[in-house]
């Protein structure tokens, strides 16, 4: 799923994936006022709390193939994409067939694009099926920024659930494309080539709760729930 995003000031389009995740709480109510069941909240709470803990995977951007322009630091946690004269692409990418999990994650990771003045640059990810090149998520934004006096500066953070990585393994590209031309009297020489894409929090996630576990206690969240029911009907009586 492709969702759209257009931030007003520029010509640009960028398109991303962002998972949603909702939330339950339970209240009880009795005798004209809120009477919250102490003992199966908290459980459900728990069991909420600890299904949405996750685990952090940093992904080493110093083992990735990266062209000349490409920077990346010593811990291999970010990088800086600059524009080549001499490519009008700029790659940075992995075809390591064991980088993601075979069990369902949560890919993430930080930019922040700067087409200079005088420049016209798009920025393109995506996770793609190394066996069969399909592209599983793509991210794509491009900004025209030719006549502009000033650099041009979008950041974001983008999210990708993925079902997981299959037998063949799944890679990661991005990507720093160059659409002015030296030869074109349009751009001025002096000022092409200036656009940079800087990568950061490059990670995926994932669940450090087993489903069966996450399952036993909120069926423990319900037992405390009739618990307390019951406490209070014979309260009553």
């Amino acid at each position: 799923m492709k969702d759209e995003k257009q931030v007003a000031g520029g010509p640009y389009f960028a398109y991303a994936y962002i998972p949603l995740r909702y939330e339950m709480l339970y209240f009880h109510f009795h005798g004209g006022g809120m009477r919250v069941h102490l003992a199966g909240v908290v459980i459900l709470l728990l069991m909420s709390f600890s299904n949405s803990i996750v685990i952090a995977d940093p992904i080493d951007l110093n083992y990735f193939l990266a062209d000349p322009s490409v920077s990346v630091d010593g811990d291999g946690e970010s990088a800086t994409m600059s524009e080549d004269p001499d490519f009008s692409t700029v790659y940075l990418y992995s075809e390591d067939s064991t980088l993601f999990p075979s069990d369902p994650f949560v890919l993430s990771f930080s930019y922040v694009f700067t087409v200079a003045a005088g420049n016209f640059d798009d920025f393109y990810a995506m996770v793609f099926d190394i066996d069969t090149g399909a592209i599983i998520k793509e991210f794509f934004i491009e900004y025209n920024n030719s006549t502009g006096s000033n650099s041009w500066v979008e950041s974001d953070t983008i999210v990708w659930g993925i079902g997981g990585a299959p037998s063949s393994g799944l890679g990661l590209e991005f990507q720093l494309n160059s659409w002015e031309y030296p030869s074109d009297d349009y751009y001025d020489i002096n000022k092409v080539f200036k656009s940079t894409v800087q990568l950061s929090n490059v990670e995926f996630n994932l669940n450090s709760v087993p489903e069966p576990a996450a399952i036993f206690m909120f069926g423990l969240g319900l037992v405390g729930l009739a618990y307390a029911g019951r406490k209070n009907m014979l309260g009553l009586n």
